[in-house]
């Protein structure tokens, strides 16, 4: 079957080829749409590296749902900036729910003031010991590799959701830890 020129159909058709599975018009979507989504994402952000996995999971989910797209109720911009919109409020929810990542950087040692009197350290090295082995090696990659969700997908063949559940819930454990260690 002759490979068509993505570049000269409508959004619309390109659509409907990415419901089939067309790589190739999803690519050329992608190239076209990129740019915007990802601004967006980045206003919602305000960090690169997160606007571009906000924007990844933006086209994904756009993927996913290419079969229900009706471009009587909207155009193709407006269809991706709604999941923008969406993802973006999950985006923020789960980023209010985890602490930030850099709280917890590799081989250095946290210290809190407890009563003003005594400090207590977390050594983040013997915390990550206490992680299960998936998570370990999620948030080892994310904060020694400096690997981005998707990367750590990629590299270790895992699905983007579990990485992402993974890393959620290390940095949860972590926090937990530091929170017993500081109270305890």
């Amino acid at each position: 079957m002759p490979t068509r020129a993505p570049s000269r159909e409508s959004d619309e058709i390109l659509v409907a080829r990415v419901a089939e599975g067309d790589d190739a018009a999803f690519a050329e979507l992608y190239r076209r749409h990129m740019p915007s989504i990802r601004a967006f994402a980045r206003r919602r952000t305000n960090d690169v590296g997160r606007a571009e996995e906000l924007a990844q999971e933006i086209f994904l989910d756009a993927w996913r749902s290419a079969g229900r797209f009706d471009p009587r109720i909207a155009p193709v911009p407006a269809w991706l900036r709604t999941i923008a919109a969406r993802r973006a409020v999950d985006w923020t929810r789960r980023a209010a729910a985890r602490p930030p990542l850099a709280q917890y950087e590799a081989g250095e040692t946290a210290v809190e003031a407890n009563d003003g009197n005594q400090v207590r350290h977390l050594d983040v090295v013997a915390a990550l010991r206490e992680l299960p082995p998936s998570q370990r090696e999620t948030l080892a990659l994310a904060f020694y590799a400096d690997l981005s969700y998707p990367e750590i997908a990629e590299q270790t063949s895992t699905p983007l959701g579990t990485v992402k559940s993974r890393a959620l819930l290390g940095m949860r454990r972590l926090a937990s830890l530091e929170a017993a260690g500081l109270d305890g």
